[in-house]
Parts: C-alpha cells; structure tokens; sequence
C-alpha cells in the first residue's frame, strides 16, 4: 500500500484534513517512528519494517516537495488549501475541548476563530455539525 505514490498523500488528504476523521497519517507516521528503534534489545523484523515504511513515505513526500511526483499525485489539491482544512479541523477540535470546560470559552473560541457566528444567523461551519462532534 505505502509504495504506491498517491498512498500517503490521499491518507493525509482524507482522513488528517477532513473534519469528521482521525487523523491516520499523523497516527501512521508516530507509530511508525516510535517502532523502527527498539527502545532495548535486538532489532525485530517489525523495527526493519517500520523503518523501511518511514523511508518510503519520506521519499514520496520529498518527491512531492521537490516537483517530480508522478502525475497521480500532481492532480491532488493544493497544499495551501489543505493547510486551511488542516488548521479549521484544529481550531474546531480545540474549540470542542474548550466547550467541554466551559460551553462559553468554547463557543467564544469558535466564534473568534470565525467557525460560526454566535448569532446564528451567518454560519461558515452549520451549527448542527458542532453539535456532533460535542456527542
């Protein structure tokens, strides 16, 4: 699966800029360092394999930074508009852990942050998505 080229950079796309998912890339790539050196002891099959998945992500992102990606993952959107969906999911996620200390830090938080309006009348983010993710 990693050694096809779109592999990782579709992970990221899907599930770590996507609101209603986890954020598997972020989940992937510690679990992957946090294997490839064993913490005591002989190396394992698993700490080879870790590390040889690690260096194949590495190699396709820096193909990606350096403009020689294959075509498939060309045509993938652009990283400034994935930075934002990335940086929206934070502030919502933060806003959620803030409503769940106090329900008005958090709404204030996601007002400030420009995810809806308190009043309700001119939303960016329906009020009824903010309503599943406090489930």
């Amino acid at each position: 699966m990693v050694s096809d080229p779109s592999f990782v950079i579709d992970l990221y796309c899907n599930y770590d800029c996507g609101l209603y998912s986890v954020d598997l890339f972020d989940m992937l790539a510690k679990f992957l360092t946090k294997n490839s050196l064993p913490e005591a002891g002989p190396y394992m099959p698993l700490h080879v394999y870790s590390f040889n998945i690690l260096l194949t992500i590495l190699d396709q992102l820096s193909e990606r930074a350096e403009g020689k990606a294959s075509t498939v993952t060309a045509q993938l959107p652009d990283p400034a508009h994935l930075l934002e969906r990335k940086q929206r999911k934070a502030a919502i996620q933060e806003g959620v852990k803030l409503f769940n200390e106090s329900s008005k830090k958090g709404v204030q938080y996601l007002h400030e942050k420009g995810i809806f309006d308190q009043s309700m009348g001119n939303t960016s983010f329906p009020f009824a998505h903010i309503v599943i993710w406090w489930r």
